[in-house]
């Protein structure tokens, strides 16, 4: 997948947030806030351009060795498996570490993939080295959120956190475009993330000096909360719905760079500012998504942007690259408010004890169906490049059938829930 991890960094903030009230107020003033916030801003978005450079560089990857459609989807997915691997260990890793040598290791284990890209040769450097950065991302993620709740409320700007993906996901595909060559293939790029990744690790080093052994007494010792079969069933068009979004989102993401280069004849350079564009967009509309649902309420904003994201991905197949460009415009200004909109839609509608493992399945969910159809698109996208488009089309018209059944979505939080 490449499963937007903005996303998932919702759901852990459920993790760790009731740890919050446990933390020791002394501790927290022995670096400043705003040093602290501005160390978690770059390091998330440090982190975050390693897991973007495996989209942006999926036509490198292709043609470097040669690989096919179904070759280039299990890159993604692998990826999305360190991701989700993390999930489930990190909190235990935080427990053991403390959170400022568990971001320290999320650096290193990105700097471990850069090492791995350059040096361990074929597909099964590829698989490894794309394993490792979203494990990195993960991890240092959790880590991040969870010291993000322990500072003052003044500083818990998670939105930062968000607007630091937006960015690295701009840079990605453009570091590619100046960076990588026939010639050269990706190995400059990720010398120079490695460049980038080392004053960070520096920096959290000092930080944690600064900061003291940080025990985890106040870590939640409770048993895990999980939703009923009845919730499950109950709450399953809403999963389903999720999913077909979190696909939909990562399939236009991880194909639409082959289909400038492959149908339009796009350089590389051109291919990755075509994805730098639907990124520059995405980034700035998602901002406002909190708004528009106050305005239009959230089955509006599903609705409407459900559909003008399918507009923008019909034009974007035409037949050149400017209509790409405005396709992928389009598609961005529809696509990118629906997965944090239908996610506070879906938690607005329980109980705020239900959050965690309702968080817990909508990430779950997500990430097996980008999984499923980022392979399935893989196999499409050797027929035809224009195929995996078509396949999201037909996940956001479920999307849309499912949101317009639903007319007085409101309603449902005056019924009893199972």
């Amino acid at each position: 997948m490449t499963t937007d991890p903005a996303d998932l960094d919702a759901s852990m903030s459920f993790q760790v947030a009731r740890q919050d009230s446990l933390e020791d107020h002394a501790e927290r003033r022995l670096v400043r806030p705003g040093l602290i916030l501005a160390f978690l801003f770059a390091s998330s978005g440090v982190l975050a351009l390693g897991l973007a450079l495996v989209p942006a560089l999926a036509t490198t990857f292709r043609s470097t060795h040669g690989l096919t459609g179904g070759q280039v989807a299990n890159l993604h997915n692998l990826k999305d498996l360190g991701a989700i691997v993390l999930v489930l260990a990190g909190p235990a890793i935080l427990h053991r570490t403390g959170l400022a040598a568990a971001l320290n290791a999320a650096v290193v284990t990105g700097l471990a993939g850069c090492g791995v890209f350059l040096v361990v040769p074929g597909m099964v450097g590829l698989l490894l080295g794309t394993f490792l950065h979203g494990a990195a991302y993960s991890l240092g993620m959790m880590a991040i959120v969870t010291m993000l709740f322990r500072l003052p409320a003044a500083y818990q700007r998670i939105s930062a956190m968000f607007a630091a993906y937006g960015i690295a996901s701009f840079l990605a595909p453009a570091s590619v475009a100046l960076l990588a060559t026939p010639a050269r293939g990706y190995a400059p790029v990720y010398i120079l993330y490695a460049f980038v990744l080392v004053p960070i690790l520096a920096a959290g080093v000092l930080l944690g000096r600064a900061q003291g052994p940080r025990g985890d007494e106040g870590a939640s010792a409770g048993s895990a909360r999980f939703l009923t079969k009845a919730q499950l069933r109950f709450w399953a068009p809403d999963l389903a719905a999720y999913s077909a979004l979190m696909a939909t989102e990562t399939i236009v993401v991880a194909w639409v760079t082959s289909l400038a280069q492959y149908t339009y004849a796009a350089s590389i350079a051109s291919a990755s500012a075509l994805l730098s564009t639907l990124w520059i967009v995405h980034t700035g509309v998602r901002a406002w998504g909190d708004v528009a649902a106050r305005w239009l309420s959230p089955r509006r904003v599903v609705l409407v942007g459900s559909v003008v994201a399918i507009c923008g991905t019909a034009v974007a197949c035409l037949g050149n690259m400017t209509l790409a460009y405005t396709g992928m415009v389009i598609f961005a200004v529809g696509m990118a408010a629906l997965l944090p909109v239908y996610q506070g839609w879906v938690l607005s509608q329980i109980p705020s004890h239900v959050h965690p493992p309702m968080n817990a399945a909508l990430c779950i969910g997500g990430t097996v169906s980008v999984t499923i159809m980022v392979w399935l698109t893989g196999l499409a996208v050797d027929v035809n490049t224009r195929l995996p488009f078509a396949v999201a089309v037909v996940l956001m018209l479920l999307v849309v059938v499912r949101v317009a059944r639903v007319p007085q979505r409101a309603s449902r939080s005056d019924q009893p829930r199972p």
